[in-house]
Parts: structure tokens; sequence; C-alpha cells
């Protein structure tokens, strides 16, 4: 009797499993534009990351040899990817696919500790929601890769109240480890270990829990050293760590972040910064209404339940995230996405009402799983980004590709992407940047411009790709002539981007 307990046990946990996996892989390959579904990712931010990203294996440094300013956690994946898939983005697919399934299985660990076992059967509807959100944007951003570290803490606070266990010495090991991942990949998304880890210490001084309260610091401290000692060896091998902490830490907080100078009167910082905060409400409510509904819903629900402890964690760790996200002034609709683990627990009342185990509204049940699945069709209408599926984009009439048939004529061709982001041509051509400033960025790092004008004058790129033409005005020295032009598909908004590429005159 007691091997079957344990059979039917184990079968259940594959089960979930699978159903977490499917789940992920169906609704990545669905809104990701990594995906073999889409033509390609244009995203210039993705194409950033997989630059820089391959560019490592190569012999370059991020930040010493080319000019970036995200942490380096999110360059080493998108190197692997690069292993994996050189000039597409399916390497980064993969790794999606197997984030998002971490993600939605911490995901149902946690739903189940209030829903249980059949806490899986709402998984579908969960990676539907946050999937197809404007917020989850286009694929491949920083908040999507940090999901599950970021659920997990949710996960583990949540479950030491509910069965009322101390958190265990690897927990607080891998939450630590976790946290230093988090902060070597994008910084503002730490909010959530504050978030955490003040209430419970507070809880644990009022309880005497002295002894769990130094463990707690320990062992966290271990998990931070362990996830950070691999970038001083890397960078100080290399001889950059000076650039690592200038770009990354220094520069993004003063020159990024969008904080006002000095001679400003402390009271019209104060004033700004609540007026960021506000408007990162906003636009979170503007790219994410869906996850505000489940928030507030969920928030309720745990109130009238009574669900104090809990809450005070949720309540607590929500307004750290959100603070450290959107206290910066700028506000993608990206950035919502790092609150993503906070509206997946709006969905527990909802199950708790359509349970299998109710049978006057008997939704969720092993019989009507599948039906689910419908959501996977929802999906393909609900997300932002089916105007770059290969159904209605072409590959060969995106800028992308047209540009890269063209320096494919050109052996070992040198490029520089001029004053605008990455578009990608990198990324379809192979080359790798000879230019530290191999493309224009949204923080303004010294002598980045310079740099570029500099290439340009002095004729060291084959060819160079720009944004509206904006190459008119720049002195060229009359080195380069205007080889061709293309324009993106037409995007959600109505928006078409048009790209110009210039050629060396004396390689023509």
């Amino acid at each position: 009797m007691k091997n079957k307990s344990l059979t039917n046990n184990l079968s259940l946990n594959n089960t979930n499993l699978l159903f977490c996996l499917l789940s992920a892989f169906v609704f990545i390959t669905i809104c990701s534009k990594s995906s073999p579904l889409y033509s390609f990712n244009d995203w210039v931010d993705a194409n950033c990351y997989f630059t820089v990203g391959k560019s490592i294996f190569k012999g370059l440094v991020p930040y010493r040899d080319l000019f970036e300013q995200k942490g380096p956690v999110i360059y080493f994946i998108h190197a692997l990817a690069s292993l994996i898939s050189y000039r597409t983005f399916f390497g980064v697919y993969l790794f999606e696919v197997l984030i998002a399934f971490a993600f939605l299985y911490l995901v149902y660990k946690t739903l189940e500790l209030f829903c249980g076992k059949n806490a899986f059967y709402i998984i579908p509807l969960v990676a539907l929601i946050i999937y197809t959100s404007p917020a989850f944007c286009q694929g491949d951003s920083a908040e999507e890769l940090c999901l599950p570290l970021l659920m997990y803490t949710v996960y583990i606070a949540l479950k030491s109240v509910i069965q009322k266990n101390d958190i265990t010495n690897k927990e607080f090991l891998l939450t630590g480890i976790f946290a230093a991942c988090v902060f070597w990949t994008k910084f503002s998304l730490c909010g959530i270990y504050p978030g955490w880890f003040i209430p419970f210490a507070i809880y644990t001084l009022i309880n005497k829990k002295y002894d769990q309260l130094l463990k707690s610091i320990l062992f966290i401290g271990l998990g931070l050293l362990a996830g950070t000692l691999p970038w001083i060896i890397y960078f100080g091998f290399n001889h950059a760590l000076k650039d690592l902490f200038t770009v990354y830490i220094y520069e993004n907080i003063f020159f990024y972040a969008r904080f006002e100078s000095s001679h400003h009167s402390i009271l019209t910082k104060v004033v700004s910064r609540i007026l960021s905060l506000v408007a990162g409400f906003g636009k979170f409510c503007h790219t994410f209404p869906i996850g505000l509904l489940l928030l507030i819903t969920g928030g309720f629900y745990f109130y009238f339940r009574k669900w104090q402890k809990e809450l005070v964690y949720i309540v607590s760790m929500f307004l750290f995230a959100f603070f450290f996200i959107y206290i910066g002034g700028r506000r993608y609709a990206y950035y919502g996405l790092g609150l993503a683990p906070f509206v997946c627990l709006g969905f527990i009342p909802f199950f708790l009402v359509f349970s299998s185990d109710n049978e006057k509204y008997k939704l969720f049940s092993r019989k009507t799983c599948l039906l689910y699945f419908i959501f996977v069709f929802i999906g393909f209408f609900l997300t932002d980004n089916r105007y770059m599926m290969k159904l209605r984009a072409k590959q060969s009439k995106l800028p992308q590709y047209k540009f890269a048939k063209i320096i494919s004529q050109t052996p070992d061709a040198t490029l520089l992407n001029f004053d605008c982001l990455d578009m990608g041509l990198y990324t379809t051509t192979g080359i790798v940047p000879n230019c530290k400033a191999f493309c224009g960025l949204n923080i303004h790092m010294k002598g980045q411009e310079d740099l570029q004008q500099k290439y340009i004058r002095e004729g060291l790129c084959d060819y160079i790709v720009t944004f509206k033409n904006n190459l008119n005005g720049i002195d060229t020295n009359n080195l380069y002539v205007l080889v061709d032009r293309a324009e993106t598909p037409t995007d959600v908004e109505g928006d078409v981007n048009t790209y110009f590429l210039y050629k060396l005159k004396e390689r023509e």
C-alpha cells in the first residue's frame, strides 16, 4: 500500500513537471520573437545582449571592449546561446523555454500551498496571462530571465509561513545565490529581497529566534559571495574590474536613471521621485491591466481570509520591488514583468472558487484540463508580436536579412551600427564589432558618440547601418555611399522603422 502511494505521488509529480514544461514550450513558442515561429527577433535590446554575448567567445570582454549597460549574467547566457545558433535566436529560445518552465513550476509550487496538488490545472491560464501581456514585450528581456529567481523568494517566504517551518540553510544559501544572479543581471530587480528579509528579520526578533536570524545572514551571505565571485574572478583576470563597476554600477545609477542634478533642492528631488513612482504605477496599469486586477483580487482575498502574515510578506515584497523598478524614472513596458510573481498569487481565489473540489463550479479537473489549450489559439491573437511571425513577415524582406546579403559579398567585412540601438545586423551577419561603441545606447556613456564618429571619419568600418538616415549632418569625409534602405514590418502600434546601409567607397 505504501509503495502504491509512493508510485502515485511520483506519477503526479511527473505529470506536474510535464504540464509546466508543455505550458512553457507552447506559450514561449507563441509569444517570444526568439521562437522558430518568427522571422527574426528584431528587438534592439535582445540584439545588444546577443552581440555582446557571442563576442565573449571571440576574446572580447563586456564593458572593457564593448559598451553595454546590463549585467554580465545576461551576456553569458547569450554567449552560451550563440554556441547553439550563432546567427539566430534559436539558442535563446531554448533558454527561454527552460526559464519559463522553472518559473511556472515555482508558480505551481506556490499555488499548491493554498490550492493543493491540483493547482497545476491552472498553469496554462497563468502562462497565457503572463506571456501574452504587453509587459512580456518581445521576449528575451532581463525581467523574463529573472522570473524563476524572483518567484523562488516568494515561494520560500510563503511556504515558511503556511507550513510553520523555519527556512532551511539550503534555502537561505539558494536565496543568496539567486539574489546575486539577479543583481548581476539587472540590479533594479533586487527590491524583492529587502522586501522579504525585513519582515522576516522582524518576525524572528519578535519570536526571539536569534540563531535563525544569524544563520540566515551567514548562509545568504555565502550565497551572495558564491554568486558574485565568478564575476570578480573573470573580470579581474581580464583586468576589467574597473570597467565592470564603472559601467554597470556607476553609469547606470548616475547616467541611465533620470535623477535630478545636484543643484536641485531636496524637496524637488523627493517630489520628482514620488512623481516617478506614480507614473511608473500608471505605466504598469497600462501594460499589465489584467495583472493589476489579479493583484487587487488576490490582496483582498488574503485580507478577508485573515492570512495576515502571508499578506505582510507579499505587500512588503511587492512595494520594495515596485520601488526599485520605477524609482529611476524610466518606464518601459517590460519593467512590469518584474512584478509577475505577485500577479500569479491573484489566481489563488479564482482557483479555489472554480476548483475540482467544488461540485457547483467544477471547472478545473482532469477531464477538462486539456480544454485549456484553447488558450494556445487565444495566445496567437493576444500577443503583440504576431506581426513578426513568418506567416506575416517574410524573412527575405527584413532589413536585417536584406542588408546581410549585401554585406556577405565583402570578405571579412566590418560593421558599425551608428547612433541607434542594435537593430540585429550583427546577428544576421555573424560580425563581431571592431568598435567599442558598437551601437547607440539609451545611456550616454563618456566618449561613446565621439568614438563612433571617429570610426566613420577615418573609414574604419566597411559598412554602417543607421536609423532614419541620421548619418546626415555627420562628417564622413565623403568616404561612404548609400547602398540600400529597407523598412521593418508595421508593428502593433502602426509604426514602421526605416534603416539605411552605407558602404565604404574604397571597397566598391
